[in-house]
């Protein structure tokens, strides 16, 4: 979690602790606030709270494999996809969605959250088009991280995680053990290539080509393994 949200938690203890009533207040008015948390972007500020629930989504799923809610993940993926068409946003299903979307042609039941892409250049867009809509239909930013490229939102008790994906960047999604845990974007825009159409959900996502698979699980990617 960001060292703010340590700050105030560590604030809310101390004014429980020394029953500081007043400080106290201040500090849980602080948590729920949106704040210029990993951004000076207005467009993308964000309560400690919601980094709070997003860590809790995420640790549910990891280490205690609570199974990943597929209705809801479903649900938050295809109003996601509504969005991004509106605003013709360009983007991919990536990692362990893309993965089980190709190999399972479902979601991976252990994974802990939903994966997309897309181009840096369709940034702004995104940030003035779509997610003011994803927050007024219930998502909320639950982390930003990687200069404000990669964004988590969260609705329902799931996660979509979001890879804004430019060269000489960081992205998360190379962040595996077959590609040494590397951000460098530019190890994924080389295995971008293939992408191609798949139906799913009863519509159709843009997905990387085998590729995209080899480099980032090694060429066994068709074998289902829990770990990333």
């Amino acid at each position: 979690m960001n060292i703010i949200v340590y700050l105030i938690l560590f604030g809310i203890i101390y004014s429980l602790i020394t029953r500081r009533i007043g400080t106290l207040l201040i500090f849980l008015v602080l948590l729920f606030s949106e704040l210029p948390i990993g951004t000076f972007d207005s467009r993308l500020f964000h309560s400690g709270f919601n980094i709070i629930v997003n860590n809790v989504i995420k640790v549910s799923h990891t280490p205690f494999n609570k199974p990943l809610n597929q209705e809801i993940a479903k649900e938050n993926l295809l109003f996601f996809n509504v969005l991004m068409n509106k605003a013709q946003i360009p983007y991919w299903l990536s990692e362990g969605t893309a993965l089980g979307v190709v190999r399972d042609q479902s979601f991976i039941p252990w994974d802990d959250d939903t994966d997309i892409s897309f181009m840096y250049e369709h940034y702004s867009n995104f940030l003035d088009n779509v997610l003011p809509e994803l927050k007024a239909n219930g998502f909320e930013v639950g982390g930003l991280t990687h200069d404000g490229n990669f964004i988590t939102i969260h609705r329902n008790g799931e996660k979509i995680d979001i890879d804004v994906v430019k060269k000489d960047g960081q992205c998360i999604a190379g962040y595996t053990k077959n590609n040494n845990y590397s951000t460098d974007c530019n190890i994924i825009l080389e295995h971008l290539g293939g992408m191609r159409k798949v139906e799913f959900l009863g519509t159709t996502f843009n997905v990387p080509g085998d590729d995209y698979f080899v480099a980032l699980y090694s060429d066994t990617w068709k074998t289902p393994k829990k770990i990333k």
